[in-house]
Formats: structure tokens, sequence, C-alpha cells
């Protein structure tokens, strides 16, 4: 075949191939889903200025995978640490944190605007750390992790249906105060998830096509749309102290005048 005239990797193409390491020719504009499906050697890949999409799963079940190096010149995607990231206007897209990566703390770049589809794919490591500037998480986002707890900033206002897919090993879900709206179906195939920390921000939930674990406690303080709106529809809901703000803890002799604090 003439490498010229090949201008897209398609679907399967390197499916259950041993290579270890491939660097994507100048031409190709497109690795299709699942490209490199089952390719368990798979350790390092390299991607050309000239491809402009990615589609979501190219890496499929790629366990081993550990970097993805991208040409400095591409203009739409781009490497950090082996992450691969998506530039589209002002999203910064997480687009593969590659499943071979053992770091025990999972990091992204501090600039990441959304998480994609498949993007933490059976990510390994127990701490999966999001920054505040992530305000949008994909379905299937978290798909398979291994962590066992996961904290979801208050910048992410809404948390869509199948966000936690077949996270088996996940037991708490922290959630920030900021998150508005809750759809639980959010949680598919967590059969381990035991506790999920509500913040009192959440206005709004969707608890259609829910099938949550039997065990499954929500915590909520006792005044919030949350713990009313749980209780009405029958799930299992503890009461949440509030936590105390900075100006709660302060005592009252220790009003400074600004003054004071200039001398």
């Amino acid at each position: 075949m003439n490498k010229k005239m090949v201008k897209t990797l398609s679907k399967r193409v390197f499916k259950n191939t041993a290579i270890e390491e491939t660097v994507i020719p100048d031409g190709i504009k497109m690795v299709s889903n699942r490209a490199f499906e089952n390719c368990n050697n798979l350790k390092k890949v390299y991607l050309p200025y000239t491809v402009f999409t990615v589609e979501n799963n190219a890496f499929y079940n790629c366990l081993s995978l550990e970097e993805i190096d991208v040409a400095i010149d591409n203009n739409i995607y781009k490497t950090e640490n082996g992450l691969l990231y998506k530039i589209d206007g002002d999203e910064i897209i997480l687009v593969v944190y590659p499943s071979g990566k053992t770091n025990n703390v999972v990091e992204i770049s501090n600039i990441t605007t959304m998480v994609g589809e498949l993007a933490f794919y059976k990510t390994k490591g127990n701490i999966i750390s999001l920054p505040e500037s992530v305000s949008n998480l994909s379905p299937k986002s978290f798909f398979g992790i291994e962590a066992n707890k996961i904290t979801i900033p208050g910048s992410v206002k809404v948390l869509g249906p199948s966000v936690f897919n077949w996270c088996e090993n996940l037991n708490e879900i922290k959630i920030e105060e900021g998150l508005q709206e809750l759809n639980l179906a959010a949680f598919y195939c967590c059969d381990n998830l035991s506790s999920v920390i509500l913040p009192d921000s959440i206005s709004k939930i969707n608890s259609e096509n829910c099938d949550l674990p039997e065990d499954l406690t929500f915590f909520c303080t006792y005044d919030s749309y949350a713990y009313r709106e749980l209780k009405k529809l029958g799930f299992r809901v503890e009461k949440l102290k509030k936590e105390k703000t900075v100006q709660d803890k302060k005592p009252k002799e220790e009003n400074i005048a600004i003054d004071d604090v200039n001398h």
C-alpha cells in the first residue's frame, strides 16, 4: 500500500498486534476508534503534526501504554508527562491518560477544562487529583479506574450519566461545593460504592435509569435540597454536619482593625 494514499488509521487496524512502540508517519490525519485495540505490549506512541482527530478509545485496552508523544508543531494535540490533550478553542481537553502509567497519585495539567470520554480508562493509582480548572466531565470519564476514593471539585456544575462506569474498586466519592445538577446514573455499575458526600449547592437530581448498590449511603446536610430529595426518592441518606467557615472559627477577640495591621 502506498503510504502517501493512507490518511486514516482505520478501526482495529493494529488490533492484537505485539508492537511495543509506534511512530505514526506524517500525513496521517485520523486515528480511528480502537485502532490499537488490545495491543498489550504497546508502551509509546508518537503522533505527527498532521493528526487532527484521535477518536475516543483509539487505544482501547492498551493497558501497558505509558506515553503518548506529539509533534511540537501539531496545533490541535499536545502532550504533557505522556498525557494526550486536545486544544479546542478555549477548551483544554484530556483525551488519554495512558493506562500503563503506575503513579499512585493521578494528576493532570492544572489548565485542563474538560475530561474527555474514556480519558481515564482503567487508570491505575489510588488517588485521582482534578484541578479546579475542570468544569466538564464526559460520560465514561472514569471507566474502570482502580482508585477507591475520588474527589470532584466544585468547578464541575453538572454530573451526568455514566461518568463512573464499571468502577468496581470505587468506594467513596466526595463532591465539593459548587455542583448544581446530579444524575444518579453517574454511578452505573459501581457495585462497591458505599459513600457519596454531596454539597448543599445541588438544586436538581435526576434519578431515571439509575441502578445503585444496596449499601450506598448519601451524606448531605439536613436542610439541603439533596437531603430532602433523596429521602423522598427512598434512598439511604445520613446527616452531614456543615463545616465551619473561617469566619465561624475565628474568635471574636481576634478582630483586628486595619490600622493595627500596618503597625
